[in-house]
């Protein structure tokens, strides 16, 4: 077991606690919110344990993230790494940057509208091997300079991994798309995916819709709170 899983495995334990002490008093109506809260609580610290402030500063991911990148990838490949956390996405910047990996780009929702599109149109056509960003840059984005999509955690709309392929595998392609899904064994990642899977023909005419970003509050309180309990 690595120190990630470790922290991940505590920082769970913490959780299940907090939430089964809420549920043990009476009168007390617990939230989407809140349990939404500890969801992500956990989705951070199964990607990086700094994203909770934690003290010992562990990342399972980036450490495949650089054996994908070193291994599996080619040196003229150009990749999109997406996040839905900002601060996962500067981290995986810098990690990029400190390991000497190649030029990187980053958009993130602090990025403003003229340097997006000058990023956009720049990666499109130089050297620069990696972009990462978030959700902000999906939509109407013609990326087709890249080649390679990695999502660092799964979107909890699986059709926003359809969207951010769109993005690079359309007109002026010359390569094929590779996509890689990295899914933490035994965090949150893994009851996301089971869950989305499970309800995605009860659901398919919203989780099929790349618009919805997070399609979470289509589920009952008790279902997000057995990916905590269970």
């Amino acid at each position: 077991m690595d120190n990630n899983q470790k922290i991940y495995d505590l920082v769970r334990k913490q959780k299940v606690a907090e939430l089964q002490e809420l549920m043990s008093q009476k009168g007390v109506k617990i939230s989407n919110a809140t349990v939404m809260t500890m969801i992500h609580y956990l989705r951070q610290c199964a990607n990086d344990t700094r994203l909770i402030d934690c003290k010992e500063q562990y990342s399972t991911k980036l450490d495949i993230l650089k054996e994908i990148i070193e291994d599996e990838l080619e040196e003229d490949d150009k990749i999109i790494i997406f996040s839905f956390y900002k601060r996962m996405a500067y981290h995986i910047q810098s990690f990029i940057k400190q390991n000497k990996l190649g030029d990187v780009f980053s958009v993130t929702g602090d990025t403003n509208n003229e340097e997006r599109n000058r990023i956009k149109e720049r990666f499109n056509v130089d050297m620069t091997k990696f972009l990462v960003c978030t959700d902000t840059l999906q939509y109407g984005a013609n990326l087709q300079g890249a080649n390679v999509i990695i999502n660092f955690e799964p979107p909890w709309n699986p059709a926003i991994i359809e969207q951010r392929i769109a993005r690079a595998d359309r007109l002026g392609q010359t390569k094929k798309v590779l996509v890689y899904n990295m899914i933490a064994e035994n965090t949150m990642d893994v009851r996301i995916r089971h869950m989305l899977a499970k309800k995605k023909a009860q659901f398919s005419d919203l989780i099929d819709n790349a618009e919805l970003q997070d399609v979470s509050d289509r589920f009952s309180i008790d279902e997000m709170m057995k990916l905590i309990l269970e």
